[in-house]
C-alpha cells in the first residue's frame, strides 16, 4: 500500500473538524474521542503541537482542539487530563515558547 502524504492533510482536517462538531453538540464522549485523534493521539500530541506552529491556521485549529478537549475532559471530571490539553493549548498559543511561569515557579520554590 502507497501513503499518500495529501491524504494525511484530509485526515487531520476531518478530525479537526468532527472535534469541534462533538463539542458544538455538547457530546463530551465523542468530543473526548474525537479531540484526542485530531491532537495526534495519546502518543503523538506533542508532535502535533511541533507541526503546527508557525502555520497560522494550524495554530489556530490545533489550540482550538485542545481547548475543547479540556472542555470535554473537565465536563467527565478528568482534571488532570482536562490541564494537560490546557498546558498544551497555552504552548500553542505561546508559538512554541518557554511558560514564564513556570519558570517563576520554579524559581520561587528554590529560595
Amino acid at each position: 500500500m502507497v501513503h499518500d502524504p495529501d491524504a494525511t492533510f484530509f485526515v487531520v482536517r476531518a478530525r479537526r473538524r468532527l472535534c469541534s462538531a462533538a463539542h458544538a453538540l455538547g457530546d463530551v464522549a465523542h468530543a473526548v474521542q474525537a479531540c484526542v485523534a485530531a491532537a495526534g493521539g495519546e502518543d503523538a500530541v506533542q508532535a502535533a503541537v511541533n507541526e503546527a506552529l508557525g502555520n497560522p491556521e494550524d495554530e489556530r485549529e490545533l489550540l482550538e482542539v485542545f481547548l475543547h478537549l479540556a472542555w470535554a475532559q473537565a465536563s467527565l471530571r478528568l482534571w488532570k487530563e482536562a490541564l494537560r490539553a490546557l498546558d498544551f493549548a497555552s504552548q500553542v498559543h505561546r508559538g512554541g515558547l518557554p511558560d514564564d511561569d513556570d519558570d517563576e515557579e520554579e524559581g520561587a520554590a528554590r529560595e
